[in-house]
């Protein structure tokens, strides 16, 4: 049987080492969704990040701060479409398919939510094209850095630091077609 400390894959989940196959031997990975009840235990508000946020990485090892940048989600949005029409080659898209010309349309007049999940997905897995693309220099990265919430959070976590520097290293997101996830 295996120890606690073996079997402590998740903060909040215990598991016994032989139900996971190892990724090394398998080549994929597999992390479960959290329940209800872990997701209870890693949030906290932006309003209690000061008072909560360093007690749950303490316990957890790991954090979820809702409310950071939700009035200016859709000016967010606007920065990340913005960032991703820089990287279309019009002339191709001009040259192309209807399919595609009425892709590019949706895109134009909905941002990257009008994405088929296939081209979503094409988009994040593995954050390949975002890294690729340089959407981490992007308008959208640069705005969510300078963000006054983002540089709260880091505080409530490192209050003894004076000056703060955050980085973003993906930029990750969800068409409008995409179901919540079931499984990971």
């Amino acid at each position: 049987m295996a120890s606690a400390a073996d079997r402590s894959l998740s903060p909040c989940r215990k598991f016994d080492k032989e139900d996971i196959p190892n990724p090394l031997d398998t080549d994929t990975y597999h992390a479960p969704l959290m329940t209800e009840e872990e997701l209870g235990k890693l949030t906290v508000t932006l309003s209690r990040a000061a008072c909560d946020l360093r007690n749950i990485l303490e316990e957890h090892g790991a954090a979820i701060v809702t409310g950071v940048v939700s009035e200016e989600l859709p000016n967010l949005e606007s920065l990340f479409h913005q960032d991703l029409q820089e990287l279309i080659d019009v002339e191709a898209v001009r040259n192309s398919s209807p399919e595609v010309q009425q892709s590019h349309q949706s895109f134009l007049q909905s941002g990257p939510k009008a994405f088929p999940d296939s081209a979503a997905g094409a988009i994040t897995e593995a954050a390949g094209f975002c890294v690729r693309c340089c959407l981490c220099h992007g308008r959208f990265a640069w705005k969510i850095r300078k963000h006054p919430n983002v540089h709260r959070v880091f505080q409530a976590i490192y209050p003894e630091a004076s000056k703060l520097v955050s980085g973003m290293d993906v930029t990750f997101y969800s068409s409008s077609e995409q179901q919540p996830a079931k499984e990971n």
